[in-house]
């Protein structure tokens, strides 16, 4: 059977950005190690390579497709709530060792990341993309410097069906690379990893063509936006944010940065998890640099409101978000703040047409992807045949999408994003006759010291003993707290129910894995919905669950009650739910 190297060598065509040098050596131009390579060898990438002179690079393939909200990008000054169409190739030039992408864009260089490639042409990506409702886009997962001949031919035929283009980058370009993506590319986001060019070479690159390659991008007008990934003990010093943020406000203080919670991940296992309180203080260093429109992701609910964007002149919350959910959205047509009237840089559509999805998903079963001897073959199983020059079979794959690999990324989004985590939990209210046991209960008992209920002692009925018994009525306040909590179908009844809180995903502790079941364990947390949810759950208590997942063919999905006996479905777990220390 051939290697995967011997496989992705045949999926190529001449490359665009190189030139010839002498002795059949080839200068190639992709991204900033701008490598000359000799003839039989490839470049530093793994996957643009020297044959006989001429620069072969990635053509004709994917090594995963996923539909993602925009703002899992992230892109928060774009198109808010659109889905991003994301596909990526293999390779990568640097080789981070925190990838969160690594079965990807290392898959050519550790032996543990195996990605195979699904035979595809641009015009089917463009076709699916729209099939699934996308609004954008974008290359991402590998480095897409690398293969940006391939993302070039894919946006044409995008930009042709309206859609918006984007890159997701390390930003390690060169000048003749951004050039060329110049015409087709409309969103970039840039993971500027540090500001110490020591750190880039423990990465595998150097601080100059980032820096290079963010100056040209914002000066080309390209929409651009910045994410650092904060790792404890790596980049997180303050003089090293500083430096940073006083860059990227000394270019513009418009550029959106994105301060980002680093959790142990691929080969980076010893430092600690970024906590919220190491965001907070990257955020307060990036506001004094100057930069207008600082956010904290990976960690919803737990960094205030660092995940909303605000009017930088007058401090209106225009759009309000939790995690990957778009919660309110106020700008008017031409993108303006509507109090004060000020312009909110980015790209914006004329309207806010809500979100196909707050949570990324494989596309749809209906699609149709990968052709298959000129048949098409159903997207949801990934299955694809490369095949020799004649026909015969090359090499048989299970295609994967970033679904296939259980990382804790993937499963705390399958988590927050279940109907069964995010469904809210409610008090049920009853008024007029209730038994001692009831009214000294601690939720009654904090609904007296609010002042919003009151009871009075009379005789018991049969079914309501024993003595003393309780006749509860609202009292003014409470009629005023509870009035629009109340649902209209029972609106005059003595017992109803009252929306009080949604669970929040703290974090994914640590994942087990057995054949086809694994063991996730995750920290979640309470938060109140309104003042009654905030009384009855004062405090900031923690739970541990553990629950089961399962991989089936099209990835790893949440155990729905037919897996291992030793594991929970989410309802299990949460029901089974202990304190957190």
């Amino acid at each position: 059977m051939p290697t995967l190297r011997e496989v992705v060598d045949e999926k190529v065509r001449e490359g665009d950005l190189y030139e010839k040098l002498d002795r059949n050596r080839v200068r190639c131009y992709a991204c900033g190690h701008c490598c000359p390579i000799p003839d039989g060898q490839p470049g530093v990438c793994k996957v643009r390579y020297n044959r006989g002179g001429t620069l072969y690079v990635p053509w004709g393939y994917v090594g995963g497709v996923q539909c993602d909200p925009i703002e899992k990008k992230p892109f928060f000054h774009a198109y808010p709530g659109s889905l991003a169409y994301s596909f990526g190739m293999l390779g990568c030039d640097l080789h981070c060792g925190y990838c969160q992408n690594w079965v990807t864009s290392q898959a050519l260089r550790d032996p543990n990341a195996v990605s195979p490639p699904l035979e595809v042409t641009p015009e089917a990506l463009v076709r699916d993309a729209l099939a699934q409702g996308a609004k954008v886009l974008v290359s991402t997962y590998n480095e897409p410097l690398i293969t940006s001949e391939w993302a070039i031919a894919v946006f044409k035929e995008a930009r042709a069906a309206g859609l918006i283009t984007g890159f997701v980058s390390n930003g390690n370009g060169t000048p003749q690379a951004l050039e060329y993506l110049r015409p087709w590319v409309d969103l970039y986001k840039v993971d500027l990893k540090s500001f110490n060019d020591r750190h880039y070479h423990e990465l595998g690159g150097r601080i100059g063509p980032i820096l290079d390659t963010i100056r040209r991008l914002h000066d080309m007008g390209l929409w651009l936006e910045i994410v650092t990934l904060l790792i404890p003990g790596f980049n997180d010093s303050d003089d090293e944010l500083r430096g940073l943020t006083e860059f990227l406000a000394g270019i513009s203080p418009d550029i959106p940065w994105h301060v980002t919670a680093f959790h142990k991940d691929y080969k980076m296992t010893s430092p600690e998890d970024t906590t919220p309180r190491d965001l907070l203080r990257a955020t307060k260093i990036g506001k004094e640099a100057g930069l207008r429109y600082v956010y904290a992701g990976n960690l919803p609910g737990l960094v205030g409101d660092l995940e909303n964007t605000h009017c930088h002149h007058c401090g209106e919350t225009l759009i309000k978000r939790h995690s990957y959910l778009i919660e309110d959205y106020h700008l008017t047509s031409e993108g303006c703040c509507p109090r004060c009237g000020t312009v909110l840089p980015g790209r914006w559509a004329p309207k806010f047409d809500g979100q196909i999805a707050a949570v990324p998903f494989l596309p749809h079963r209906a699609s149709r992807l990968v052709t298959i001897l000129g048949r098409a073959a159903p997207c949801h199983t990934w299955d694809s045949i490369l095949r020799r020059s004649d026909g015969s079979p090359r090499l048989w794959c299970a295609g994967c999408s970033p679904q296939d690999f259980l990382t804790r990324r993937l499963a705390a989004d399958l988590i927050a994003g279940s109907e069964t985590f995010k469904s809210t939990d409610h008090f049920w209210l009853r008024t007029g006759l209730i038994s001692n046991k009831d009214y000294v209960s601690p939720e009654y008992l904090v609904l007296q010291q609010k002042g919003w209920i009151n009871g009075t002692t009379v005789r018991c009925t049969a079914n309501v003993t024993p003595p003393p018994c309780w006749e509860v009525a609202l009292t003014p306040i409470g009629v005023e707290t509870f009035r629009d909590l109340i649902h209209s179908s029972d609106s005059g009844k003595q017992y109803f129910s009252i929306p009080t809180v949604r669970r929040e995903l703290v974090a994914v502790t640590g994942i087990s894995k057995g054949g086809n079941f694994a063991d996730v364990n995750f920290t979640w947390r309470w938060i109140p919905l309104n003042e009654v949810g905030a009384a009855l759950y004062a405090g900031d208590a923690h739970y541990k669950s553990t629950v089961g997942f399962r991989h089936y063919d099209d990835g790893w999905r949440l155990l729905d009650g037919n897996g291992a006996k030793s594991s929970q479905t989410l309802d299990e777990a949460l029901k089974n739910s202990e304190p957190a220390p």
